[in-house]
């Protein structure tokens, strides 16, 4: 066959691969936990399911999710063995993980009462009046900041914990500190911010959120993390992240998912 016939062998190939689309389809697989909201689930509903998926459509792929609970291993058993590609929602300081640049930044904060004096500091002394909630990881508490930080003030006599590692077989399971503070169970919680920002958001009437940033390892960058060679997938997701920050600070909105160092009563979900 003459160079000219190949040539336009090839050309021809290539207008009926433009015109039928590609041939193969990239996928980018992202591990998540099937039933931590507002972070994500097994419905693809968490605000980290549609970051995932904005992040993978600006790369020309397809987000698909690889399940496993939050739990001791969560990296290793899925980045690590190579289950997945990326695991979103890290601290961008792990050291287990190459972290992407990140894209919103994250605090604990005070949970109070609708209509509640505002606590702003581990230093107020109303503090050492109140019941607290406290998120829990370990049975003795000591491995979570609040916790630290109550304990170092000496404020420990009323306090009530509550399992980071909730009855996952039920809905909701990070919910039950945030519906503590709305039942009257405690005065005010100190609480992960994202969830504190979106259960405070769905009581009625809505909490009063005080997110906390001026105390050592009270509040975080977040990332996503992909293995530590992973180089090149890294920086994709830091161009795709650059080019679609405001899709990603239009979805935190809709979560109610908001930036450290703010107060504000919860906006009551739709």
């Amino acid at each position: 066959m003459s160079s000219r016939f190949r040539k336009a062998g090839f050309l021809a190939l290539g207008v009926l691969a433009v015109s039928a689309g590609p041939l193969w389809a990239r996928e980018l697989k992202f591990c998540a936990d099937p039933n931590n909201m507002p972070f994500s689930n097994d419905r693809e509903e968490g605000f980290e399911n549609r970051i995932a998926k904005a992040v993978a459509e600006e790369l020309g792929a397809t987000a698909t999710f690889e399940w496993a609970p939050e739990w001791r291993g969560f990296i290793r058993k899925g980045l690590g063995a190579r289950r997945c590609d990326v695991v979103p929602g890290v601290p961008t300081g792990l050291e287990r993980v190459r972290p992407t640049k990140p894209y919103y930044k994250a605090s604990y904060a005070f949970v109070q009462p609708h209509g509640a004096t505002p606590i702003t500091s581990f230093d107020d002394p109303a503090l050492r009046e109140k019941r607290i909630g406290v998120q829990l990881v370990g049975n003795d508490g000591a491995n979570t900041p609040p916790m630290t930080e109550l304990a170092r003030r000496g404020i420990t006599d009323k306090i009530k914990g509550y399992m980071v590692i909730g009855d996952w077989s039920k809905p909701d399971p990070l919910s039950p500190i945030v519906q503590g503070v709305a039942r009257g169970d405690v005065d005010l919680a100190v609480v992960w911010g994202p969830v504190a920002d979106y259960y405070a958001a769905r009581q009625s009437p809505p909490l009063l959120v005080t997110h906390i940033d001026d105390v050592q390892n009270m509040a975080f960058p977040i990332s996503m993390g992909v293995r530590k060679p992973d180089a090149e997938l890294a920086e994709e997701i830091n161009r795709a992240l650059e080019r679609r920050d405001a899709d990603i600070r239009k979805i935190l909105a809709e979560y109610n998912i908001q930036s450290s160092g703010t107060q504000k009563k919860a906006a009551k979900a739709e």
